[in-house]
């Protein structure tokens, strides 16, 4: 929340209305809880403070106009009020936070944003390198009266100490329990897979090294100055699999060291999707981000005694930009709650959903809140989300595998080549077409899962150990669909061999390549077009069926065996940019095939699935169990290159009697919002089969009875 919503004059009238507003989406919640302030985004109001409750507050902005002759004091004063409030309200766990980003300003020109720093026009050495904040660059000298440092900070002196050292001070007196690391803290570059090298990682393993345990040392520091205080992380919007590659972050490492309580997701997506263009952190994209971070916190999470907790966002609307998804596109907001709420890893111990969500955010530009009826939309829906997150029992359809070690080795060995390793921006396209990529786990994991008959998807299957290609073998021998994705030459060569093909010892480059469909021309879909590959070696089929193809290599194969593929995807010609227009891809024609063939596939082995949309008409579909109940989620959420969500969709889903247990042929689905039931159309041996109709900009919640 911007705390400018508040006026210094009237903070307890104002204290209560934010109270009633808020107390429904705060009082069922079991774990911690509270309110993040935005105080003029940049660092000042802990940098620069001297010791003095009475000194001024640094901020300038026009927006701040309000408090910006007010002091230490009054922000005392502002936290004290809004605390007693939580006690009053019976609130317990209950925390009052501030924000701040890593970049030397916040002047923009688009939203509502004109805050400059005084710190680093002070300290401009630690921005001028990357824009924000270089986790390597040491502090100049300067005489500046500051509480830790009442003669000023001397040259050459850590950044990450001094700020851990204000933090302690700072938020112990003026009653500050949370901070969240923004925009840049964690990832230098965000909102793009990029990072400080460029679209690709640095050479010198060493200086990436550095600049990783660099940030981890920032939350290091923030904790051990007030172990008291609840330390926040901060997604950068994009790929979970490109910070770790390419911007020189481990959330892994981060979490294990056991400074940071909270991971934050920046699932802004009805924002990105569909107002700013920036596809590639839209709807799909931020679930399959969510679940790849998620993998790693809980990892991380192994090697500590206290859980650092993982958070998605709720993206109500901005208190700084024009977008407002809860009035513009409620039913999508409403499809990402449920979505993101429900999708789960696997682990050895079960299945592990998200640990809560932020609101963001809780006003306008223009100050005002969320309605009455905005938070009962939103207190509702996770409620009910949540419900079913906690009963969950399975999560059906497709499950992704994240290979540490293979990106271990290619961050120590060759770590600035490009290898399709993406599975995350993989998995995300294929879900848009209904593919029901809805839970991951890890390849170590696997040996130890109790493995069920659902596709998976490979994160490049190479660095593996006897026991994980065993498991790979056997979920073959049972015919489970399984797709190997990336770079053929970083592939086990068992697993080509599994998949009918073998690899040619030859590296071709970056390059936009013919793309043929083996099958005729579809509307939407023609049979040549071209498409861009990154750096790929080339494959021969031995055993297997070619389904699209390059001159240079085929990019979909199948086993003629077993139900086992290969996929060499397509990759972005420009990273830095987030939009899906179609010069970023070349062709969309291997996404489409691929989903169509799994999907088939699942007709033919006995999974649960819909029958593929036209490409132009895409709808996501997932399903999972909670308690004794089944739920079907469709959502006709696209915008832009990929599709209108603007017009409806009508699908056809088959559901498989065998793999939801279903013995009785006299079954409904019942629509979890209005109760009305869609009878099915008609059955066989094997499936039952509905129809569904998705209003434009809707979704759908189903359950089985």
């Amino acid at each position: 929340m911007d705390f400018n919503w508040f006026n210094p004059s009237t903070l307890n009238q104002q204290a209560d209305t934010l109270f009633d507003r808020y107390l429904p989406v705060w009082k069922n919640t079991s774990g911690d809880k509270g309110i993040i302030f935005c105080f003029d985004w940049v660092v000042d109001l802990i940098t620069d403070y001297s010791g003095n409750i009475n000194q001024k507050l640094p901020f300038h902005s026009k927006y701040s106009s309000l408090w910006n002759n007010k002091t230490y004091s009054d922000i005392k004063k502002f936290i004290a009020i809004l605390k007693a409030k939580s006690v009053e309200n019976k609130l317990t766990n209950f925390h009052i936070g501030m924000q701040c980003n890593a970049w030397a300003s916040n002047v923009m020109v688009q939203g509502k944003y004109d805050f400059t720093s005084n710190w680093s026009e002070r300290h401009p050495e630690l921005y001028k390198k990357y824009g924000s904040f270089d986790p390597l660059a040491t502090l100049n000298e300067d005489h500046f009266n500051y509480a830790t440092r009442l003669e000023g900070i001397k040259n050459g002196e850590s950044f990450a100490v001094f700020f851990g050292d204000q933090w302690g001070v700072v938020s112990k007196e003026i009653g500050l329990d949370a901070l969240l690391l923004w925009d840049s803290w964690a990832t230098i570059k965000c909102y793009n897979r990029m990072g400080v090298f460029g679209d690709r990682a640095g050479t010198d393993t060493m200086l990436t090294k550095k600049i990783s345990n660099a940030i981890i040392t920032i939350f290091h520091e923030l904790k051990r100055k007030n172990t008291n205080s609840f330390i926040m992380g901060y997604s950068s919007g994009s790929s979970a699999i490109g910070e770790y590659r390419v911007n020189t972050f481990d959330l892994e490492a981060l979490v294990a060291d056991g400074s940071i309580d909270a991971w934050i997701d920046q699932t802004w997506s009805g924002a990105w999707n569909d107002f700013w263009g920036a596809e590639r952190n839209g709807w799909t994209f931020q679930m399959e981000y969510q679940l790849q971070h998620e993998l790693m916190v809980a990892s991380g999470n192994s090697k500590r005694v206290k859980s650092c907790k993982h958070y998605n966002i709720i993206g109500a609307f901005d208190a700084f930009e024009p977008w407002d998804v809860i009035h513009t596109t409620p039913d999508k907001l409403r499809w990402s709650i449920w979505a993101y709420n429900n999708a789960a890893i696997i682990t050895p111990k079960g299945y592990k959903t998200i640990d809560g969500s932020m609101i963001a955010w809780c006003n306008s530009p223009s100050l005002e809140l969320l309605s009455k009826s905005d938070i009962k939309f939103i207190s509702e829906s996770v409620n009910d989300a949540d419900e079913s997150a906690i009963g969950l029992s399975n999560v059906y359809g497709v499950t992704s595998v994240y290979n540490k070690s293979e990106m271990d080795w290619l961050n120590s060995n060759d770590p600035s080549s490009f290898n399709s390793e993406w599975i995350d921006e993989q998995s995300a396209m294929l879900m848009k077409w209904g593919l029901p990529v809805m839970s991951a786990t890890r390849i170590e994991w696997m040996p130890e899962l109790d493995i069920e008959k659902k596709i998976w998807l490979y994160q490049l299957p190479g660095q593996l150990n006897e026991k994980e290609i065993n498991c790979i073998e056997k979920l073959a021998r049972l015919k489970y669909p399984q797709v190997f994705i990336g770079r053929a030459g970083r592939i086990n060569s068992k697993l080509l061999q599994m998949a009918g093909i073998t690899v040619k010892d030859t590296l071709y480059s970056s390059f936009d390549y013919k793309c043929i469909m083996a099958s005729k021309a579809e509307i939407g879909l023609p049979e040549k077009s071209n498409v861009y590959l990154s750096e790929f070696n080339p494959v021969k089929t031995l055993n297997a069926t070619i389904f699209v193809y390059t001159p240079a290599t085929p990019l979909l194969t199948k086993s003629n065996i077993s139900p086992t593929f290969y996929w060499q995807p397509p990759d972005w010609r420009q990273p830095s940019l987030s939009n899906l227009e179609q010069n970023q891809y070349g062709s969309i024609v291997p996404y489409f095939c691929t989903t169509r063939e799994l999907l088939k596939t699942c007709d033919t082995i006995g999974i649960t699935h819909i029958q593929i949309p036209p490409v132009m008409n895409p709808v996501t579909f997932n399903y999972w169990k909670s308690e004794n109940r089944v739920y079907f989620l469709f959502g006709n959420v696209e915008t832009n290159s990929m599709g209108d969500s603007r017009t409806s969709r009508e699908i056809s889903l088959y559901i498989n009697k065998k793999e939801l247990k279903i013995s009785n042929e006299n079954v409904v689905l019942i629509n979890y919002y209005n109760l009305e039931k869609i009878n099915s159309l008609n059955s066989n041996n094997n499936f039952i089969r509905f129809r569904i109709k998705i209003d434009p900009e809707s979704f759908c919640l189903f359950y089985l009875q």
